[in-house]
């Protein structure tokens, strides 16, 4: 497949995906509340907020000069991380878990204004790996103790065979996206597959015989 056609495909893939590639969740009524919904474009809630916060909290935490112990630091750092793992442990409204995923997101953008405001290596190595290592942590807790709420319990299309209705619009899309690429990659592939069979005559007699006689015996 040549060049072209590469980024031909992925600029397809962009444009059937783009509307539900971050949403994270199927696109039905049950789920409304968990993504935002802008135009045809819709977001995850939870990523938004984390990453939204991310920016503006790295934004105003690196333009915003300030000194303080590395005690308060950590006091600061620690409340703004806390409140997301005790909300994976605690059947809370969502507003109190958007909320700390919003706190997620700051403590985060705290984490890369610290690298900026600090200019010793040795705290900024030690931000950057307090940063990585929180996240890692977070990622482990969170699969491990994410709440078990079947959203899809008692709908009426957990009995059907065909894909329900939260997923329709990306299986168009998967469709489509199949039907043009083979179409596109339909040439490639027949010549791939020439050569992999190699092509015999049925009127030579030396394709179809097992043996191959030496001419000089």
């Amino acid at each position: 497949m040549n060049l072209k056609a590469r980024i031909y495909l992925w600029y397809l893939r962009l444009k059937l995906y783009w509307p539900f590639r971050f949403a994270h969740h199927p696109l039905c009524p049950r789920f409304s509340g968990h993504v935002f919904k802008i135009g045809r474009l819709y977001l995850c809630q939870g990523c938004t907020f984390v990453y939204s916060c991310i920016i503006l909290g790295g934004l105003i935490f690196s333009l915003v000069p300030f000194s303080i112990p590395f005690w308060l630091w950590l006091i600061i750092a620690a409340c703004l991380i806390l409140p997301t793992f005790i909300v994976h442990f605690l059947s809370l409204p969502r507003f109190f878990t958007r909320l700390a995923r919003s706190l997620l997101g700051l403590y985060f953008g705290w984490m890369i204004g610290s690298v900026v405001q600090y200019s010793t290596w040795l705290y900024r190595g030690l931000f950057i790996g307090l940063g990585i290592a929180s996240y890692i942590i977070f990622r482990i807790i969170y699969r491990r103790s994410k709440r078990k709420k079947d959203e899809c319990s008692g709908c009426s299309e957990l009995d059907q065979s065909v894909v329900c209705s939260g997923y329709e619009a990306q299986l168009a899309a998967e469709r489509e996206y199949s039907r043009i690429a083979t179409k596109l990659l339909e040439p490639d592939l027949e010549a791939i597959a020439r050569k992999k069979i190699p092509s015999i005559d049925p009127l030579d007699d030396a394709t179809l015989s097992p043996v191959h006689e030496d001419e000089n015996n």
